[in-house]
């Protein structure tokens, strides 16, 4: 082969080796029924007062606008809720948001069991029992956008790209009143309990596969007493329960940086930022009613385009056959 062919060899291998450091991946928000209102793990919601009954969602995709359920379409929970129907409350408010941005930045259509195909507001109704399937696309539905799902009866949404590049960047949760909700891993898991009031748990459930989760708690404020010693006493014991993971407590003034709504983590108070390591598959937060609690998950914010090992190491070799192929041709011939 002469050094031409391997120079446009390597090239091609180049173009399929570089991959970008960026994922097209689902994100799935879960809001188990776990606690006791007419009997073990019958409800969601076990205490829900206005006006701290609600629930609020960002879904921050590329191609669309954020789609922020707060204030418009807060969600508004209610003692005895169960998880489905506290995830068709939140399916119905993402749907509804989506739809008040309006064409042509945003455009709805889908399908709810029952009713048949849907578009825009007529997507947004669904009941508990039905299964909504929804794409939100933006440039009036033919650009990049994403789809929601939520099957019948299930405890949670999911949240997936669709699109040429598209991305779901975060999938976030704030609620107000307790309620249990969990976090799929993607690329990252954030977590932000608001300490404060009277005397709380606060706890985090691991799940690994196993039958019963992990399960990691905190007492406010017998064992600690601000947002950030609290959050670093979790973090040490999510250390302990899992070695090979390190999560990092950061200042709410960095959320910004991580692509995190303002609106959903409070820039006073820090919150612990999970990298997925092969040992859990979701973490669930879950407080004591009237306390706040925040669960994103979802990519980082868009990093300067890399390549992958692969990628490097051809463009490695190829720069080295370059330079050879080069050389020999600078050389005289010998007759």
């Amino acid at each position: 082969m002469t050094a031409r062919r391997v120079f446009i060899s390597l090239a091609g291998l180049l173009i399929v080796g570089t991959v970008l450091t960026r994922a097209q991946d689902t994100a799935s928000l879960h809001f188990p029924s776990d606690s006791n209102c007419t009997g073990p793990n019958t409800c969601n919601v076990l205490s829900a007062v206005v006006p701290n009954d609600t629930m609020d969602i960002t879904v921050v995709a590329a191609g669309v606008p954020n789609v922020k359920t707060n204030p418009a379409f807060t969600i508004h929970l209610a003692t005895g809720d169960t998880g489905p129907v506290v995830a068709a409350k939140a399916a119905n408010a993402i749907c509804n948001t989506a739809v008040a941005i309006g064409r042509p930045l945003v455009r709805c259509s889908g399908f709810i069991t029952g009713t048949g195909g849907c578009t825009d507001a007529a997507c947004c109704g669904s009941a508990t029992t039905s299964t909504l399937t929804l794409s939100c696309l933006g440039q009036d539905g033919t650009g990049t956008g994403f789809d929601l799902s939520r099957s019948s009866t299930s405890d949670s949404i999911t949240i997936s790209p669709d699109g040429p590049g598209a991305n779901i960047q975060n999938l976030m949760s704030r609620t107000h009143v307790g309620n249990s909700t969990g976090a799929d891993f993607q690329q990252l898991v954030f977590v932000q309990f608001l300490f404060s009031g009277t005397s709380a748990q606060y706890q985090l459930l691991f799940t690994t596969g196993q039958p019963s989760p992990t399960i990691v708690a905190v007492n406010f404020p017998a064992e600690c007493t601000d947002s950030t010693s609290c959050n670093n006493l979790l973090a040490n014991r999510v250390r302990t329960a899992f070695s090979s993971t390190n999560p990092s407590v950061l200042q709410g003034a960095q959320a910004s940086s991580r692509g995190l709504d303002p609106g959903l983590v409070d820039p006073t108070q820090s919150f612990i930022e999970f990298t997925p390591v092969s040992s859990f598959t979701r973490v669930t937060g879950n407080v004591t009613p009237d306390r706040e609690f925040m669960i994103g998950t979802g990519d980082p914010p868009p990093p300067v385009p890399t390549l992958s090992p692969l990628g490097m190491a051809v463009v490695a070799v190829l720069i080295l056959l370059s330079g050879l192929w080069l050389l020999r041709r600078r050389q005289p011939r010998v007759e």
